[in-house]
């Protein structure tokens, strides 16, 4: 052991304690067992463990949300190592940890061998070193650490058996100490010493030596050494036992040590956080002074350094599903308008490359429509001019461009079957939405998972939502009270505030009315049974709404809104509806002709509701699924007016009651073809 006066020729520069230095934050583990359940019982291993980690919270940069205890029984063998594990896989190089241990130590001599120390869990037997925590597991875990500094302090018989031959102190300006990576120990005796417990109620001398120290420290740090010298000072004078400190060789340390910071006062506190000004500084300093007077900064400045991160992870990927994800997750970022336009750029050049090689005129259309002055656009049209109209679209099938995108997108009406009062109702306006195969489903909601492949035989849907004087018509033919429109407006707004119930009615009516068979029979209040190869109106089933949405077989790719990715331009949402329905219509279509798929309104669907109705077409193709066979609830669609971007995407699925409306839920109507 080498004396008092050696260990104080370790050069200290005091100067810099002042100057600003990185916020690290400190963790602390603080194992105390007084009830052995085999071993004699202690006093007061406990009340240090306690006293220490309260000292350390309430005067040093050490936060109880960063404490751990494991007292008495909590300190089992399974639950110390287990802890352990825990902080070798969460911590990182801008963490501190100190490992405060108080208990029984023992020490395995072996004749002609190394002896070995161990510290004793709660649990463990006499003479059972299996049960035992071994010095050198305990150094191996603390080489593992990928934290900056540990710092472990043992109070317990033997504990100097922690330390290696040959261990050396490190020299150097307290800053560069700093920002080394440390491994210390500081042990209450010798690798040989059995140590003292105190009186009961007291603490141990060697825990009253380091609480005297770090509570009378006057200066705003204190460095390992420090409190090593100090400790080892008063424990000598005052006690029968001499601790011992120094680095833990063989275990990460290189050269540095841990440094206990006096907690600096809320305006201090604060400059030092603003020079720094780093993400996790800022969230440090509002969980030490919650409610503070720099709260606010603290919050504003905390959202531009998390926005600025996720542009630039945004920035370097430059992909459309990460600029959709920016605009999604950041409703306020600062950079949403550049992300806007990087989002149409890559949209524009995605939908080029699908009118170039795809060959066919309406894909031409469709990107001049879009992009009447994009940068492909004089190509477009130079196209569209010279195109050979005796080519066969091979790419196309039989599936025909959509009538809404050249040419007049009403259906005929010799395809209806009219009757002599046909007159006196409003027949929707349809889109045939060819034959084709998808993939439905998204992955931000369990609800929409696992994303899985759909076959679908071709059918009709309206272009817009049914709107009041259309649902007005009906009601005033059948004697029904009309919805309330809650003020905002009937006419072309779409109807609101009728139930799935109030929606398949009315689909029979339109067909009887229209001579076609109603797909509908209800078999008693609330209870009805589909024919879903009838010929008349109906709703469609949520694997047809998703389909249409994503604009069947012309989809311009996974967008993320029915007709593109910026909903601000496709549909009335919680953004800028005002909390209201708005005509139908007066947004852009997506790809098949469809206004108003997201927003505005949720769509009834067909279906019963199944949160996990997708998991059973997990790997396997699903044949026109038409939801489960039974269920409490109907799915609805598309997002409404009060609805966030979320809510409003294609993949999105959400359900209702069916016997009840809402002023956020309307419908449309489809039809087999």
């Amino acid at each position: 052991m080498r004396t008092l006066e050696e260990l104080k020729g370790f050069e200290r520069e005091t100067d810099t304690r002042n100057e600003p230095q990185p916020v690290m934050t400190n963790y602390f583990l603080g194992i105390g067992i007084n009830e052995y359940e085999h071993w004699p019982k202690l006093n007061n291993a406990c009340k240090d463990v306690q006293d220490i980690a309260g000292l350390l919270q309430n005067f040093y940069e050490f936060d109880p949300i960063n404490s751990k205890l494991l007292l008495n029984e909590a300190a089992s063998y399974d639950n110390i190592i287990m802890t352990f594990e825990e902080y070798v896989n969460r911590l990182n190089e801008d963490e501190n940890l100190l490992i405060y241990y108080s208990g029984h130590g023992h020490l395995l001599r072996r004749p002609n061998k190394t002896n070995r120390g161990f510290w004793i869990p709660v649990d463990a037997r006499e003479n059972q070193p299996s049960d035992y925590l071994s010095n050198t597991r305990l150094r191996d875990y603390i080489a593992d650490l990928s934290a900056r500094h540990v710092l472990l302090i043992s109070d317990s018989c033997f504990s100097g058996t922690i330390f290696m031959q040959g261990s050396t102190r490190s020299k150097g300006a307290l800053k560069e100490l700093q920002a080394k990576p440390s491994r210390w120990a500081l042990c209450s005796g010798r690798h040989d010493e059995l140590v003292h417990d105190g009186p009961p109620g007291e603490n141990s001398p060697f825990a009253a030596s380091i609480l005297h120290v770090l509570t009378h420290h006057a200066e705003q740090g204190i460095n390992i050494l420090e409190l090593v010298d100090e400790v080892m000072k008063r424990t000598r004078e005052e006690y029968d036992q001499l601790p011992e400190g120094r680095p833990l060789q063989r275990s990460g340390h290189k050269g540095g040590q841990f440094v206990f910071r006096r907690r600096l006062n809320e305006e201090d506190f604060w400059q030092q956080i603003r020079q720094t000004h780093k993400l996790r500084a800022y969230q440090r300093y509002l969980s030490i002074f919650p409610g503070g007077k720099f709260e606010q900064e603290a919050q504003e400045a905390i959202s531009l350094l998390e926005d600025e991160s996720a542009w630039l992870k945004c920035v370097k990927q430059n992909t459309l599903e990460a600029y959709n994800a920016y605009l999604l997750e950041n409703l306020q970022g600062a950079h949403r308008e550049e992300a806007y336009s990087r989002l149409r750029e890559l949209e524009e050049q995605q939908l080029w490359e699908k009118a170039r090689n795809g060959r066919m005129l309406h894909l031409l259309h469709r990107y001049l429509n879009h992009f009447p002055n994009g940068k492909f656009a004089e190509e477009a049209r130079r196209l569209a001019q010279n195109y050979d109209y005796d080519y066969e679209h091979e790419d196309a099938g039989d599936n025909p461009p959509p009538a809404s995108l050249l040419r007049n997108p009403h259906t005929s009406d010799s395809e209806r079957k009219p009757t002599d009062e046909i007159s006196r109702i409003m027949l929707p306006e349809m889109v045939e939405v060819p034959r084709g195969t998808f993939e439905m489903g998204g992955s931000m909601f369990r609800r929409e998972q696992p994303i899985h492949q759909v076959k679908l035989a071709a059918f009709k849907l309206a272009k817009y939502p049914v709107t009041f004087e259309e649902y007005e018509a009906y009601c005033k033919a059948r004697n029904k009270p009309l919805p309330s429109d809650e003020g905002w407006g009937r006419g072309k707004h779409p109807v609101i505030n009728v139930s799935w119930d109030d929606a398949v009615a009315y689909c029979n009516w339109l067909s009887e009315e229209s001579g076609y068979t109603p797909v509908y029979m209800q078999l008693q209040q609330g209870l009805f049974e589909a024919n879903l190869h009838a010929n008349g109106f109906r709703l469609p089933t949520e694997a047809e709404w998703e389909y249409a949405a994503r604009g069947g077989p012309w989809s311009m790719g996974d967008t993320l809104y029915a007709g593109g990715n910026l909903l601000d331009s496709l549909g009335w949402y919680e953004e800028n509806s005002g909390k209201r329905t708005h005509p139908v219509g007066l947004w852009k279509p997506n790809e098949l002709g469809l206004y108003d798929m997201s927003g505005n309104v949720y769509e009834w669907c067909h279906d019963y509701w199944g949160y996990g109705y997708y998991k059973q077409f997990e790997g396997i193709m699903a044949q026109n699924p038409a939801g489960p066979e039974k269920g409490s609830s109907r799915v609805i669609r598309g997002g409404g007016h009060s609805s966030s971007q979320a809510y409003c995407r294609v993949s999105y699925r959400e359900d209702f009651q069916p016997g009840k409306g809402a002023d956020f839920i309307g419908f449309r109507v489809a039809q087999n073809l």
